[in-house]
C-alpha cells in the first residue's frame, strides 16, 4: 500500500496502514492484507566447513598434494571487484587439501 499524499510505501500497524514520511493513516479494512513468505530454505556452505558438504558442488580435478585426479569440492567467490573474474576454491574429499583456482 502506498501513501496517497506522498506516495511513500505504507506499514500496517494496528487496524491501519500507517505512512512513516508523513504520518497518514488510512483504515485498513477493505484493503487486502497479503503476507509473503520464503518457502525456500537457502543453506550456504563454505569450503572450509566439514559439515556443509552435502549441499556443495562437486567436479573432478587434479589435486596438487595427493598428486591425482580426485572428487573435490567447490565453491566461487568474488573477491576482487565486481569486474574481476570468481574465484573456484576446491576442497579435496580425500586428504582435504584446500586450495584455489
Amino acid at each position: 500500500m502506498f501513501c496517497p499524499k506522498c506516495g511513500s510505501m505504507m506499514f500496517p500497524s494496528g487496524r491501519v496502514y500507517t505512512c512513516r514520511h508523513c504520518m497518514t493513516e488510512q483504515d485498513i479494512a477493505g484493503n487486502e492484507q497479503k503476507i509473503v513468505t520464503n518457502i525456500y530454505k537457502k543453506e550456504v556452505a563454505s569450503v572450509g566447513e566439514e559439515d556443509n558438504t552435502a549441499i556443495l558442488a562437486k567436479e573432478h580435478v587434479f589435486c596438487p598434494v595427493c598428486e591425482r585426479d580426485v572428487e573435490a569440492y567447490f565453491e566461487l567467490r568474488q573477491m576482487r571487484s565486481a569486474d574481476e573474474p570468481e574465484t573456484k576454491i576446491f576442497r579435496c574429499s580425500v586428504c582435504k587439501h584446500v586450495w584455489r583456482e
